[in-house]
């Protein structure tokens, strides 16, 4: 058996989509791309974006270099519907 020592965590975040921030950002895409941008409400704990959603209070809104078929591995992206 391989025991497991978390050293360190970082909670999940999560934004409305109906927050004014995600509005105006899906609007500004919308009208850059020409396109419908996918909202994801929740940040996974991969990034410290709890510092600024939960310790200061700040709306965050994250904006990837991806699209929603993508998810990513260990050691590599996996697309699917291409």
């Amino acid at each position: 058996m391989v025991g497991v020592e978390v050293l360190q965590a970082v909670p999940a975040t999560r934004l409305s989509p109906d927050d004014p921030w995600v509005r105006w950002a899906v609007d500004s895409l919308r009208h850059t791309t020409g396109k419908e941008p996918a909202v994801l409400p929740n940040l996974g704990g991969t990034l410290p974006n709890d510092a600024f959603a939960d310790v200061l209070g700040l709306p965050t809104v994250w904006i990837p270099h991806s699209h929603p078929s993508c998810s990513n591995t260990p050691s590599t992206n996996t697309c699917w519907g291409r």
